[in-house]
């Protein structure tokens, strides 16, 4: 019997190397959608403090210009938190896309695979099959050589 050879191995070799290049891209976006949650968080922790340092410069002086600054670092910090959240809502959408392209490599990669298990257990039970029949044939010679010896049959009579 010719030995099992899969007739789409290039395709399937073609979607393995599409879904581990998914799933690299799924990670890469997930760091990237991590790292600015992170950025996020900390601008919003600066616009907090410039918020709390605004009030107890307030507190503390009565200088105009002071308190006018203040209020300008105030909206560069805030605009900075909505520079990051922006980004970070087209982080989520990038991680979301690859995650969809992720689960689409996956399931044509498994569907794939699939069909590779099936005709290996089909090969494999026709290899069972073709060994038993050689067994059977090997156990029926030896029965009828043990069987001549025994003198029970002989060569062109029939005594049945």
């Amino acid at each position: 019997m010719r030995p099992f050879k899969f007739r789409a191995q290039v395709v399937l070799d073609l979607r393995r190397r599409q879904d581990e290049e998914a799933q690299r891209k799924l990670a890469d976006a997930t760091r990237e959608r991590a790292a600015t949650e992170t950025r996020v968080d900390a601008a919003s922790a600066a616009v907090e403090e410039s918020m709390q340092r605004a009030r107890e410069a307030l507190e503390s002086t009565a200088w105009a210009d002071f308190h006018e600054w203040h209020r300008n670092w105030i909206v560069s910090r805030r605009k900075e938190l909505a520079v990051q959240r922006e980004g970070l809502a087209k982080s989520r959408a990038a991680e979301q896309l690859a995650r969809q392209r992720a689960g689409d490599a996956r399931r044509a990669l498994r569907s794939l695979e699939r069909w590779f298990e099936r005709a290996w257990r089909r090969h494999q039970e026709a290899l069972r099959r073709l060994e038993q029949r050689e067994l059977d044939e090997i156990g029926a010679m030896r029965h009828v050589a043990r069987s001549r010896a025994q003198g029970r049959i002989g060569i062109g009579t029939n005594r049945d």
